[in-house]
């Protein structure tokens, strides 16, 4: 998504996404919008046609494509997260 989808549209993302959805500029991740973000946003009230680059996490925790699973994971388990977006060699997030 855009940094400027509102809220009400990244939940929809959300759920076709299974929790997840990346924030991108020009082609490149500059953020992720999570389950966690949407908690917190509802939390906080915020309006729902609020920009969701006001609410995602910025620059999350990537791998690259030749990243090895085992690394991911381990990357994943000591940062507590479910969700890492993945990046090619040109920085363009594939998934």
């Amino acid at each position: 998504v855009a940094p400027q989808t509102s809220l009400r549209e990244a939940f929809a993302v959300l759920e076709e996404n299974h929790g997840g959805a990346l924030v991108c500029h020009e082609g490149m991740l500059i953020g992720i919008f999570t389950e966690r973000d949407a908690l917190r946003a509802l939390a906080e009230e915020a309006p729902l046609d609020t920009p969701v680059g006001r609410l995602m996490t910025v620059s999350p925790v990537t791998a690259r494509t030749s990243t090895s699973i085992a690394a991911a994971v381990r990357k994943m388990a000591v940062g507590g997260y479910r969700r890492m977006p993945i990046l090619d060699n040109q920085n363009h997030p594939v998934g």
